[in-house]
């Protein structure tokens, strides 16, 4: 197999996907054979390198079952170690999975996933991304939009694991895959959560640039979206908020978390949630007061003034959540005790 088809980028994933022919699309069909074969042999890292390829493969020619004339090897043979699902007669195991094996295999993840136990839950779903890929892809005459979103959501919960083992760059790659599946043959909602993560994985990654366009991308799915709209975009806005002050852009930052602020309350004004987003927005302003201050710029004061009510606002409303909310009720103190003694500061002028 060329190089070419093995080095897809991440720029040209959507065109690809975009352009590819309906039917069979051997090259990215074999990518995933690849990668469970890899994975039965507990190579997580050459499996990850060829699920990167599946949506990323160039799209050819379109062939049956049998094997790309490109490539020399068969992706649906024996593993040469034996065992696993690959017997003497390995073609039929990798080549007739169907997307119930997807599903349990899926659901096998999640399990994992929801007792922490990462290290169980990778291969389990990236198997079930690629068996779903195969069986969408092995469809005469059309791609099964049904199996592409299994393969995109196997493909979500798969960055997500990666961000948690500080893997930030290969979660964007693989958030990316699934964005791109689900635009295609997603709902809104599908793609808002996958908007969400991959800005979450741009702000760990500390390429605030990305970052600040998906979270953006996340508020627009969340306004579309038909389930708790206002619930969406309140989670993208305060996301926005977080990563705009990161990057040192607090104007940007305090308007984000007003508009979070502003979807909080009108979505569950009990929500704890509420509260902590009254505490972004404090903490927003208190970071442009603290940029004004240190420019000599005299709104410093009242937006200084703003940000210590909005902490004060936060702190009482988070207490009454009790050990929930006991971190962010600590932080809403340790902000405002900054903030008091910055204001005391502004009559002694900007810092030398």
């Amino acid at each position: 197999m060329s190089e070419s088809r093995k080095e897809s980028t991440i720029d040209n994933r959507r065109s690809t996907i975009d352009n590819r022919p309906v039917g069979l699309v051997k090259p990215a069909n074999d990518h995933a054979a690849r990668a469970l074969r890899a994975l039965d042999e507990k190579r997580l890292r050459d499996a990850e390198a060829y699920i990167a390829a599946v949506t990323g493969s160039k799209a050819g020619p379109t062939y049956g079952k049998g094997t790309d004339p490109e490539s020399k090897e068969d992706p649906c043979a024996p593993s040469p170690t034996g065992g696993g699902r690959y017997n003497a007669q390995g073609k039929e195991d990798l080549c007739s999975t169907g997307i119930d094996r997807a599903w349990k295999l899926l659901l096998s993840g999640l399990v994992a996933l929801d007792r922490a136990d990462l290290a169980t839950a990778e291969p389990l779903l990236l198997q079930a991304s690629c068996l779903a890929f195969i069986e969408a892809t092995g469809t005469e005459g059309r791609l099964d939009p049904d199996s592409l979103r299994v393969t995109a959501l196997a493909l979500h919960h798969v960055g997500w694991i990666y961000r948690r083992q500080d893997r930030p760059d290969a979660a964007y790659r693989t958030h990316l895959s699934a964005y791109h599946l689900r635009e295609r043959h997603g709902s809104l909602e599908e793609l808002w959560e996958t908007a969400v993560e991959l800005g979450l994985d741009a702000d760990v990654a500390r390429r605030f640039d990305d970052a600040r366009r998906w979270h953006r991308a996340a508020v627009e799915a969340g306004e579309r979206a038909t389930e708790e709209p206002q619930g969406k975009q309140a989670i993208a806005f305060t996301n926005l908020a977080t990563s705009c002050v990161e990057s040192g852009r607090y104007e940007e930052a305090v308007t984000a978390a007003r508009s979070g602020r502003a979807c909080w309350r009108q979505h569950d004004v009990g929500d704890v949630s509420a509260a902590r987003a009254d505490l972004k927005l404090g903490n927003a302003l208190l970071r442009q007061g603290e940029a004004l201050h240190g420019r000599g710029d005299p709104l410093a004061q009242p937006v200084l003034d703003e940000a210590l009510e909005w902490l004060s606002t936060a702190h009482e409303a988070l207490l009454a959540y009790g050990s929930t909310a006991a971190g962010d009720a600590q932080s809403c103190l340790d902000l405002k005790d900054f903030g008091e003694r910055l204001r005391a500061s502004l009559e002694l002028g900007p810092p030398a």
